[in-house]
């Protein structure tokens, strides 16, 4: 006799529980009389508590007991003979959208791996399990973990290969946690792993193939005007031709292009976009023909927002050569508008948003600020030392150049550049302000003529163009995280997926939302909620995730083989049970639980 639960065995404390009810349960004994007046109309009454009595084998002791051992039967699991430990199978299912690559006969891998993966559920017996793991950035069970054979093929129908490229390591290590004591290990994918370990079966469904199609594609505003960049890549086989076409909304072929292909060379191709299209408007870029892989043959591409810098520069009386070097300076920089100090006073001040000029220059409300003070050290030839990582630095050298009026002594801020005791540019920072302190005295200096000046100021508009609210690049690869600055009086941000999932994010003090990558390639809506101060915005801004990526689309490598390891036979899966042995001893408690409570009334009366 096996007991499949043992712990079962505790319903059997019911039984000596019934029998001490009834050795105490108050009974009378019938007594023969005379006459009926002889029957007193009160009840009769015990003057102490109830007595141990002669336990009589009643029809409701006899049920009871018959209900409390069913119930044990039931509980603790009998059965006959010792059965065959079960199988277990635990799968990793290759998700990336390369196995949506066609064979030449037209069907796709993710096709055939579905199918060689449902016969494998489909010999498992009723009592064997099976777990399903799809892989991914972060992997998922897909069924499981030891679910039935029937649920796990269910759930293999509804199964699509539709993320972005990642590893397999992490699902295999998932997959790894939960096939323990004997289970089945199988990885199903479009080829073998470079590194696939010993104890792990494999069902390879690939097939080779050439294929083309587009790696990137950016919608680019700089100095150079609008275009539409675009890289296409051959893999495998001959050279190639293929056309690119760029349509717009609508489906209008706008421009086209014959590519020839190379391959393993990629190639760029530039498309002016239409004129007269809004912020926010995308066309689309398509290869055309025939391609094994076709998820990368087309994308759509969106217009992002133009972000241009306002800057006002002011000179105190005297200073206009040093202003004469700022403007010389800013010339060189794109999306840097510099503002016309002839204009009305009040207009120009408030759309500033970084200001140059002298310490008492005034600014705006939330506009940055780069002060030129002249202070009380002797000119120095360097070395110049520089805050690692700034982003006001990159790639400035001033050596060579002669910096005078640098600033002795301690200064209000962080140092971000210095040379020996004099401190020569310094930041204060506030949420969403940064100030500047730029100590020197330019005509005693070389520094307005030296190739770092350019490079400093170019630096300062490029930072504070990323910290004005907005998308900077609106056309992100899946996986790719960026960051998005949101307008004043707005702390958090919600991102509606193509698939109808919102995600809160918060803003840290300087406005700036740090989106990680998206999972879900499609149209991304960015919604402002409402605050105390400002109004919900539903449609602020747009995020669009491409599949595309070079490593999806190779599948030149791609092959057919299946490699069988030993099957595991010490799976410690729950027993199941037939319908029979499931409803048996319940049906049997049942029964004896009605018989108990007819018999008691009974024999009350």
């Amino acid at each position: 006799m096996i007991l499949g639960e043992p712990w079962g065995l505790c319903a059997l404390a019911a039984v000596p529980a019934i029998i001490v009810i009834h050795l105490w349960r108050r009974r009378f004994r019938p007594r023969p009389v005379t006459a009926l007046f002889l029957f007193a109309p009160q009840a009769r009454t015990m003057a102490s508590g109830r007595r141990r009595h002669r336990l009589v084998a009643t029809a409701s002791l006899v049920a009871e007991l018959v209900a409390a051992l069913a119930a044990t039967w039931f509980l603790c699991d009998p059965h006959l003979g010792d059965r065959r430990d079960a199988r277990h199978v635990v799968a990793v299912v290759d998700a990336r959208a390369r196995m949506q690559a066609t064979a030449a006969d037209g069907v796709a891998a993710a096709v055939r791996a579905r199918a060689a993966l449902d016969r494998v559920l489909e010999d498992l017996g009723r009592d064997d399990r099976a777990t399903l793991i799809t892989s991914g950035a972060t992997p998922r069970l897909l069924c499981g973990p030891a679910a039935r054979p029937g649920d796990a093929r269910a759930a293999l129908a509804r199964w699509q290969a539709a993320e972005p490229w990642h590893d397999l390591e992490p699902a295999v290590a998932l997959a790894r946690q939960i096939a323990r004591d004997g289970a089945e290990l199988t990885l199903v994918s479009d080829r073998a792993p470079a590194r696939l370990d010993a104890d792990v079966a494999l069902i390879a469904v690939g097939a080779a193939a050439a294929t083309s199609g587009l790696v990137d594609a950016r919608w680019h505003l700089d100095g150079d005007g609008e275009r539409i960049a675009v890289r296409v890549l051959a893999q495998g086989g001959a050279p190639r031709s293929r056309t690119l076409v760029l349509r717009d909304a609508g489906g209008l072929v706008l421009a086209e292009r014959e590519l020839r292909l190379e391959p393993g060379v990629a190639q760029l191709a530039l498309f002016a976009p239409p004129a007269g299209l809004a912020a926010g408007s995308w066309v689309e870029v398509a290869l055309t023909g025939d391609d094994a892989y076709r998820v990368d043959d087309a994308a759509r591409v969106l217009k992002p927002t133009r972000r241009v810098v306002r800057v006002r520069v002011e000179a105190a009386p005297g200073k206009a050569a040093w202003r004469v070097a700022v403007l010389r300076a800013l010339a060189a920089v794109p999306d840097a508008v510099v503002e016309d100090e002839r204009e009305d006073g009040a207009t120009a001040r408030g759309a500033a948003h970084l200001v140059i000029g002298a310490e008492d220059a005034p600014a705006p409300l939330g506009a940055w600020r780069l002060r030129v003070v002249a202070g009380d050290a002797k000119p120095v030839l360097g070395p110049f030392l520089a805050r690692t990582g700034h982003p006001l630095l990159d790639d400035v050298d001033f050596t060579g150049a002669v910096w005078a009026g640098g600033a002795l002594g301690a200064v209000d801020g962080d140092v971000l550049l210095a040379a020996g005791d004099a401190v020569l540019l310094a930041e204060r920072r506030r949420p969403r302000v940064r100030e500047f302190d730029l100590w020197g005295a330019l005509p005693a200096s070389t520094i307005d003529r030296h190739p770092g000046w350019p490079s400093l100021i170019a630096n300062l508009v490029h930072a504070r163009r990323r910290a004005l609210p907005g998308v900077d690049q609106p056309n992100l690869p899946l996986g790719q995280p960026t960051t998005v600055v949101l307008p004043p009086g707005y702390d958090a941000l919600e991102i509606a997926g193509p698939d109808g999932a919102r995600a809160r994010l918060v803003a840290d003090g300087d406005g700036a939302v740090l989106v990680p990558g998206l999972a879900h390639a499609g149209s991304h809506r960015l919604i402002l909620p409402a605050t105390a101060d400002q109004p919900a915005v539903d449609d602020w801004a747009t995020l669009n995730a491409t599949i595309l990526d070079a490593r999806l689309g190779d599948v030149v490598a791609a092959e057919t083989v299946a490699r069988q390891v030993a099957s595991g036979s010490g799976a410690r899966i729950e027993r199941s049970r037939s319908t029979l042995e499931h409803l048996l001893p319940v049906i049997a408690c049942a029964l004896a639980a009605l018989a108990a409570w007819h018999a008691f009334a009974r024999e009350e009366r």
